[in-house]
This record gives structure tokens, sequence and C-alpha cells, in this order.
């Protein structure tokens, strides 16, 4: 399995929501989207058509979560990242308040 399962415009759909890396240093944007994509690459082999489609959006939705959660994160907002986490049911993922952004993203983000 490969990049190659998804068409440009499937792929698209979360590599061309700005939304995703708004306010991330280039590092943390970078593995972000890197983790989205093999992500996506997952989601090609479980899903088809307009279902697959509905699995990206709801990848890329969860992608600008994560990354709203990692901006609040690394500004020295860690109690309103946990509590956006939380409301996005992602709370049980948050690690311990020393952990890098990365650790964050793949707490966040299991491969």
């Amino acid at each position: 399995m490969g990049l190659d399962m998804l068409s440009s415009y499937q792929l698209g759909i979360i590599l061309k929501d700005e939304r995703i890396t708004c306010g991330l240093s280039d590092p943390d944007g970078r593995f972000l989207m890197e983790r989205l994509v093999q992500q996506a690459d997952a989601l090609a082999v479980q899903y088809s058509g307009q279902s697959l489609l509905d699995a990206l959006r709801l990848l890329s939705g969860k992608g600008r979560l994560v990354a709203r959660i990692v901006y609040l994160w690394t500004t020295g907002n860690q109690s309103s990242a946990i509590q956006l986490a939380a409301s996005g049911g992602l709370g049980e993922f948050i690690p311990s308040p020393l952990a890098s952004e990365e650790s964050l993203i793949n707490a966040l983000l299991p491969a």
C-alpha cells in the first residue's frame, strides 16, 4: 500500500487545509502533516468512494483540532490545551505537562 492509493484530490483534502498548520512551527506542522498522511493512507485501505472522502474530511477536522491543542500547548496554555482536548474527545491522550510537541502529536494521533 502506498500514497499512490490516494488521488491528489483525496490527499488534497488534508494537504490543502492551511488551518491544520496555522500557528505551528515548521517542524511541528511538518510532523503533524506526515502523521495525517499516514493515517489517510490507512483509511484508503479501509474505505473507498464517498466513505473515504467522508473519513478524510473527519481526519482533516481532527488534524485542525490537534493543531490547536499543540498551539495552545506550545504557547504555555497547557490547561486550555487539555480542556480543548477533552472537549474534542482526546482528553485521555494528553501526556505529561513536560511532553514535547512531537510527543503530544504522537499521543493525539497514534500511528
